[in-house]
């Protein structure tokens, strides 16, 4: 312990090493200032877990990976409060190693969540812990240069894009996205089709955004000022935190929500070219309709072409023709006959005949 103290003693905060945390107390009605050291220049100085832990994700384990009771992020960033809130009087102690006492005792809180990112810093400089029951990994052939990865890279953006657009194609066919589906032979405008796919995938996007982030949603808690209240929400979220696991566990919880919701595994807001050509091969080639680009849904319920009307529909059709002109004829004579001023009637035949004759 008196080695911690030397060292915290001798401390100071200098030009270069990380960026310094700067906070505002209030002493007794006194506003105080304090600088502290960047929490990863502090962490590689003080070594605050030692050299015999390692770590899993967000969580300290042992060295062989098994848990660390008394080791977690929240216990360790505990005990270094208390640590800096008990350092005795030096006259040899540097600014940092006041300021940390005064922060410990004035602001418990504020203390507290530097404390926890010094933790935090120290737990990512750990070595990892080694995973039991993995499979050894394929022996590599060689290095693949910088231009074969950027190709793979593409090759896979492209897929998921496509993938993407076929998953909204299917949902908005099938009436997914909307009260009902399109029905067969209707034009799709091509741009408002695209604008739709976007917001959709967008969507998905986001929650496998959410999943995979290592940090929960909304980030570390604000302080209150309450320092109870503030130390219970950050040991909250650091709880959640460590729920979330690692990388691995996240992509688990990932495919599994994916597949209960039938979403891509890999959602990606698709380029316009992408988007097109890939509409183009699932819909059919857009064509011009009125000025713009369209997209006629195809009829996919037996073999008929969505544009193919029957005789019997076709005899409808001019059926329902003649009824309205009939009407329109009709109400044209009645209109005509109003405006010339006198009284009229329908007579038995359908034509108009004036009242004024009918009573001769």
């Amino acid at each position: 312990m008196t080695d911690t103290f030397d060292t915290l003693a001798g401390l100071r905060v200098l030009a270069g090493r990380g960026e310094p945390v700067r906070r505002k107390l209030d002493a007794d009605g006194v506003g105080v200032l304090v600088t502290l050291p960047d929490p990863e220049y502090l962490a590689r100085t003080l070594e605050p877990l030692g050299s015999d832990l390692r770590r899993s994700g967000s969580r300290i384990v042992s060295a062989d990976g098994s848990p660390a009771p008394g080791w977690s992020v929240q216990d360790v960033a505990a005990r270094l409060v208390e640590s800096w809130a008990a350092l005795p009087d030096r006259t040899d102690a540097g600014p940092v190693y006041r300021d940390l006492r005064i922060v410990s005792t004035t602001s418990p809180a504020i203390a507290a969540d530097y404390a926890l990112q010094v933790v935090r810093s120290a737990r990512d400089l750990l070595e990892p812990a080694p995973r039991a029951g993995r499979a050894p990994g394929r022996p590599r052939t060689g290095s693949s240069s910088a231009t074969e990865r950027k190709r793979a890279s593409r090759e896979q953006q492209r897929r998921d894009e496509e993938e993407s657009v076929r998953w909204f194609l299917a949902g908005w066919t099938a009436g997914r996205f909307s009260r009902a589906a399109p029905a067969p032979g209707m034009r799709v405008p091509a741009p408002a089709l695209r604008r739709k796919a976007d917001r959709e995938i967008s969507t998905a996007v986001a929650e496998y955004d959410e999943t995979l982030c290592p940090v929960p949603p909304g980030g570390e808690p604000e302080q209150t000022g309450d320092t109870d209240a503030d130390l219970r929400a950050l040991r909250a979220y650091e709880e959640q935190r460590r729920e979330r696991g690692d990388f691995s566990d996240r992509w688990e919880s990932w495919e599994e929500y994916a597949d209960e919701w039938d979403l891509p595994l890999r959602p990606r807001v698709p380029r316009r070219s992408v988007f097109f050509s890939t509409a183009d091969e699932v819909l059919g080639k857009r064509s011009t309709y009125r000025g713009q680009q369209v997209y006629t849904i195809p009829d996919t319920r037996g073999g008929t072409m969505p544009n193919t009307i029957t005789r019997e529909e076709i005899s409808e059709a001019l059926e329902v023709r003649e009824i309205v002109a009939a009407l329109r004829e009709h109400k044209r004579r009645h209109s005509s006959r109003r405006d010339s001023g006198g009284r009229f009637a329908p007579a038995a035949d359908g034509t108009v005949v004036p009242l004024d004759s009918r009573r001769r």
